[in-house]
């Protein structure tokens, strides 16, 4: 099955395999595959190290449990006790320890209004610890979806993507 599951990736889009970015914690890597792809006419400039970006996201564990998620998740209409956080996208500086290493990894070379799913090993998620905050146990590989919904370009690029390709080798 998760041999069924690279594969598809790979024809969906881009493995994280060969990116001098991608090689952070141990030398592990996430697996990704891209769930909507923005037309290269519209996509001028992809995410590179140093940028701030937006996203929206879903965190779920290897059997399908949701642990995290900014979508919203209610009617406007609905009453919920804590609303903070809820549907709220998450922003943060890329590269700099802000979330998750996968996370970091998992933006590069995005482009505004594409979606990715990532798989995260351990030890670019929560490690053997895990996150009792989030309900994500010890030595968790994590499944993310990643939307990127807007950015905001370092002030020095370390790198360029051109737009169209991808940054890994693949597309």
């Amino acid at each position: 099955m998760t041999m069924v599951l690279i594969v598809l990736m790979m024809m969906l889009g881009c493995v994280v395999d060969g990116h001098p970015d991608m090689a952070m914690g141990d030398g592990e890597r996430i697996q990704m595959g891209v769930l909507r792809k923005v037309d290269a006419g519209l996509c001028t400039r992809r995410v590179v190290r140093g940028d701030t970006v937006t996203v929206h996201h879903e965190g779920r564990l290897e059997d399908g449990t949701v642990f995290e998620s900014s979508y919203p998740t209610r009617e406007e209409t609905d009453e919920v006790e804590d609303e903070e956080d809820e549907g709220e996208p998450v922003t943060f500086r890329v590269g700099e320890d802000e979330v998750i290493a996968g996370w970091n990894q998992g933006v590069l070379g995005m482009c505004v209004g594409e979606i990715r799913k990532l798989i995260i090993p351990p030890s670019l998620g929560y490690g053997e610890v895990g996150s009792k905050d989030k309900n994500v146990p010890e030595r968790a590989t994590l499944k993310v979806k990643l939307e990127l919904l807007r950015f905001e370009a370092a002030a020095v690029a370390e790198e360029s993507v051109p737009a169209g390709k991808c940054p890994f080798g693949y597309g």
